[in-house]
């Protein structure tokens, strides 16, 4: 991604943010970008590109962050909290921030679901990287460290869906912390 990318990104995250997908046109996003609108279209075709673009930088910072933070952890018990806290508790917060956010969830923009399976899809294999000294653990429960990964990955992700509160959240996500250390750290 280059710097331009970047700036056209960085300004659609915050219109969306404040105004909501479906009320942040293109001409706003150049705008606050400082660019052209003929540059914004030559880098963004439209509005459900951008959104998609957004989405995948959203990632890419998270997966950077989790990347950093579990070199300094010790243990699983604390890269699993590094993992709820940004990937899941993070994400829930920008949620309840995000005007229209339910609804771009679950609109048929093509780029954006694109973007948003990539990114689970990367958080999966950052897990099974974290599970893979666990191996014999894993197997001993009758399942790969691939299926493992993805049933963590999921269900902390889905977790956040339908909730009344952060502290609703982290209660869930305290649960399934312990159940996961029940298992591999037998």
């Amino acid at each position: 991604m280059n710097q331009k990318e970047e700036q056209i990104l960085s300004a659609a995250t915050g219109l969306f943010l404040r105004y909501g997908f479906r009320r942040t046109t293109m001409g706003e996003v150049a705008t606050e970008a400082k660019i052209s609108r003929q540059t914004l279209y030559e880098v963004y075709a439209n509005k459900e590109k951008l959104l998609g673009g957004v989405i995948e930088l959203y990632y890419e910072k998270l997966f950077e962050t989790l990347k950093i933070e579990w070199e300094q952890s010790e243990d699983l018990s604390a890269k699993l909290d590094v993992f709820f806290q940004n990937a899941v508790i993070e994400a829930y917060r920008l949620i309840q921030q995000w005007p229209d956010a339910e609804d771009i969830i679950s609109e048929e923009n093509v780029h954006a679901q694109n973007a948003y399976e990539a990114g689970l899809d990367q958080l999966t294999n950052l897990m099974e990287k974290i599970l893979t000294p666990y191996k014999k653990q894993v197997k001993q429960s009758g399942q790969t460290i691939p299926q493992y990964a993805n049933f963590i990955t999921l269900t902390s992700m889905k977790l956040k869906k339908n909730l009344n509160s952060e502290e609703e959240l982290v209660l869930l996500l305290k649960s399934l912390k312990i159940s996961i250390l029940a298992v591999l750290e037998k």
